[in-house]
């Protein structure tokens, strides 16, 4: 058995699969299998995935489309490696020592977090560092303290691609991804995890190398594409007031919610719908904004008080133009 299955979800990324693909198999540590999953691709991904499945510790899997979270559960479901490694077929590996790396904060425990970099598609250039303070986690001796901390520092990530967690944690925890959420997936996943109190250690750096796609879903807003994000977080919500976990968690992980309201807020801002003063959006998102009450700093106190002097639909204007 290998130590880590590293899953790779691919869907139309033929322009960027081998520069993951390449990034993986190229780490300075090989007791890992890679598991490439081609989600029903209608361009030639497939033919790359083919091209080397005739690799020892590389496995292809060719499945009906069915969406990224689809994907990586049928990658969870074939691995056979101790832990599993998340990474996003357009984005790619930065470090050769990587997995030597993330071996070595493994050691005893169910999941490590790590930083991550976010370029442009095009260029090599890093825009921004993302959850670059994260070792200091590793000092603190349970998982409130390390959530409090994070979330002090904006440096809690719910991407699966800055995960990596013990196979048999998913197994008895039951950690898989929620197949009916199509985009925001990760947000849900990430609360499902904390709230199964893991043993958490961190790795500093930017490891995972983010590609921004001006065409990719993730950066396309279309209509409705905030209601993914309502979705996951009236999801999470029920989660954790389900859970029976500690409440000072609870109220970590409340915080963190109250910044993905802020998040849906911005979703909102951009979405077309938003410009055409259709009222749904704004009165659904309008009845989660309950959630400000648990987020703390300057920039939550401020978004609170523009949204209860002027409301959601003004405050959702402003926000448009600064993006602009």
């Amino acid at each position: 058995m290998k130590y880590f299955s590293v899953i790779v979800p691919i869907y139309n990324v033929e322009n960027y699969l081998e520069k993951c693909i390449k990034s993986i198999i190229t780490q300075n540590y090989s007791d890992f299998e890679l598991i490439l999953v081609d989600d029903g691709s209608t361009d030639k991904s497939g033919e790359i995935c083919d091209l080397y499945s005739n690799r020892e510790n590389i496995r292809v899997i060719h499945k009906q489309n069915g969406g990224i979270s689809s994907a990586r559960n049928a990658g969870i479901m074939e691995a056979q490696g101790e832990w599993c490694v998340f990474v996003d077929s357009d984005d790619y590996i930065g470090d050769k020592n990587f997995l030597s790396k993330l071996h070595e904060r493994s050691i005893n425990k169910d999941v490590v977090i790590y930083g991550s970099s976010h370029f442009i598609d095009g260029t090599d250039k890093v825009i921004r560092l993302k959850y670059t303070k994260l070792e200091k986690i590793n000092t603190l001796n349970n998982i409130t303290k390390q959530l409090k901390y994070l979330n002090s520092t904006n440096n809690v990530s719910v991407s699966a691609g800055t995960h990596a967690i013990r196979r048999k944690f998913i197994e008895d925890n039951k950690l898989m991804f929620d197949e009916e959420i199509k985009n925001c997936e990760d947000v849900v996943w990430f609360f499902k995890i904390m709230l199964s109190c893991p043993r958490i250690s961190a790795l500093d750096g930017n490891q995972n190398f983010y590609r921004i796609r001006q065409n990719s879903l993730s950066r396309e807003i279309k209509e409705g594409f905030w209601k993914y994000r309502y979705t996951a977080i009236k999801l999470s919500e029920k989660y954790i007031n389900e859970s029976t976990c500690d409440i000072e968690l609870k109220k970590e992980l409340l915080r963190y919610l109250a910044y993905q309201y802020l998040i849906l807020l911005l979703d909102v801002a951009i979405s077309p719908k938003s410009n055409n003063n259709d009222i749904t959006i704004y009165s659904q998102v309008n009845e989660l904004k309950y959630l400000l009450k648990y987020g703390k700093g300057f920039k939550n106190i401020v978004c609170k008080f523009i949204i209860n002097v002027f409301g959601i639909k003004t405050f959702s204007i402003i926000l448009s133009y600064i993006k602009k």
